[in-house]
């Protein structure tokens, strides 16, 4: 995405993080859960450099 010129947008650059967390996961049993850890992705995401895709497991959600 950052590479990509958008002539509506001159001298601005785009990026996007992408958190994702998937079923099955014996870990995840609420959607509240399947949400916290895409959550958890996404921050990664951000953490590591931005402008690129975590995935985050139900097994996570024990170390917080």
């Amino acid at each position: 995405m950052e590479n990509n010129l958008f002539q509506d947008l001159e001298n601005i650059i785009i990026t996007v993080s992408i958190g994702i967390s998937g079923l099955p996961d014996n870990a995840i049993d609420t959607g509240d859960k399947l949400i916290q850890c895409a959550d958890m992705a996404l921050y990664k995401a951000k953490q590591n450099g931005r402008n690129r895709i975590e995935v985050a497991e139900g097994k996570m959600l024990s170390a917080i």
